[in-house]
């Protein structure tokens, strides 16, 4: 994400006004904690709230949930992937936790 922010800055006029999608990955919640177990070789701690849960304390924070749910993001991953070659998927970015550099 790094990478494609410095990519932004320094052109802004391509990216002027322009909403982008960006993401290495598109996994189900189901996919994403299999991934995670097996890289990880333990199953990864969390807990699910209700997107009504957070509207006391944020109207912001309950509608970004409500949209993840209901609409969730559409990012185009070949055509990233293709333009930044160096955004990583789920697999390859737990792989460099476990084992940096």
């Amino acid at each position: 994400m790094g990478a494609f922010a410095a990519q932004v800055f320094s052109r802004p006029a391509q990216y002027l006004e322009k909403g982008v999608e960006l993401a290495g990955d598109e996994k189900t919640f189901k996919e994403i904690k299999a991934i995670y177990t097996r890289m990880m070789g333990h199953k990864p701690r969390y807990l699910t709230l209700p997107a009504w849960l957070f509207a006391p304390m944020s109207k912001e924070m309950s509608t970004m949930f409500t949209w993840f749910k209901q609409q969730g993001f559409q990012a185009e991953i070949p055509k990233i992937k293709a333009a930044m070659p160096q955004v990583k998927g789920l697999q390859q970015a737990l792989a460099e936790i476990k084992q940096p550099n």
